[in-house]
């Protein structure tokens, strides 16, 4: 079986932002949606969402709209299957590395009704093991005015567990806030589009990523990840599923070392790396 390769400097999962796909620039089609790789969309509630060239910055932005007053667009960061998603989308997110205080971004809000306003919420989550459930120990929430050309918001993010590490974070955007009550119809019964380009988190003052290169780097290849660690340096690895529950943890201390992952169901899985230095990688089990 041929092996293949990531390097860090060739795949980051998180870049400076910590965030997969935040420039909406890679997208994956889907038999109703053309989806940012990374994102959820849920198309029920959303009749025409997908990419756009009318980006704020690169070649493509993100965009979902409203279908009269209560079919609400809705996306979020990770892997989200569920039959609800205006209720479960909290379930969403990816990995995470620190406790950014942040998310900037850009947006417009165009064609809508009097009074509208499209709505952004973040969470950091950490997986409790006793309760086998996340606990939220962030979050943050911005409403989005109505603009015609892209500007820029930034949602703060109140730290609720001050000293606990989030394990992941939840970004969810909605193209209507119907929890105001103005629930006007669309005049076209298709309005409120709200576009979304070059998002990004912002950390702690003080606080700096390592932007070493080749450090570190891990095939993975039947059933078994080979995490090559060139100055054999004491590291901690842990391998989180989609949804950011931690699976397994070990310590690395030799120059090649091989993990068994013949246990994980199929799956995305995210792989981070603490120690001296930390890196991130994404690999699927098939």
């Amino acid at each position: 079986m041929k092996k293949i390769i990531f390097y860090l400097f060739c795949l980051p999962l998180f870049s400076n932002a910590q965030l997969l796909n935040g420039g909406m620039e890679t997208f994956t089609f889907t038999t109703n949606d053309t989806l940012p790789i990374g994102w959820t969309a849920d198309s029920p509630y959303s009749t025409v969402p997908g990419k756009t060239s009318d980006a704020q910055n690169g070649n493509s932005a993100f965009i979902i709209n409203t279908w009269y007053s209560y079919a609400v667009g809705m996306m979020v960061n990770g892997d989200l299957i569920s039959s609800d998603f205006l209720f479960y989308w909290i379930k969403g997110g990816t990995p995470v590395i620190g406790k950014p205080v942040a998310l900037k971004g850009f947006y417009k809000y165009t064609n809508v009704v009097s009074g509208d306003s499209a709505v952004a919420k973040v969470i950091l989550k950490k997986w409790n093991s006793t309760l086998n459930k996340p606990d939220t120990i962030a979050f943050g929430i911005s409403k989005l005015a109505p603009t015609n050309t892209y500007t820029n918001f930034e949602v703060a993010i109140t730290d609720y567990s001050i000293g606990v590490q989030p394990d992941s974070i939840v970004i969810y955007f909605m193209s209507y806030d119907y929890l105001k009550g103005t629930q006007l119809p669309c005049a076209d019964n298709t309005c409120r589009f709200l576009y979304i380009d070059n998002l990004s988190l912002t950390n702690p003052v003080g606080i700096k990523e390592n932007k070493k290169e080749n450090e570190i780097f891990f095939y993975y290849s039947g059933n078994e990840l080979s995490v090559i660690n060139k100055e054999k340096k004491q590291i901690t690895l842990d391998v989180y599923s989609i949804d950011g529950k931690l699976i397994l943890q070990k310590e690395i201390t030799e120059i090649e070392n091989k993990i068994d992952c013949t246990e994980l169901q199929n799956g995305i899985y995210f792989v981070k790396t603490n120690g001296v230095s930390y890196s991130n990688y994404k690999f699927v089990k098939n």
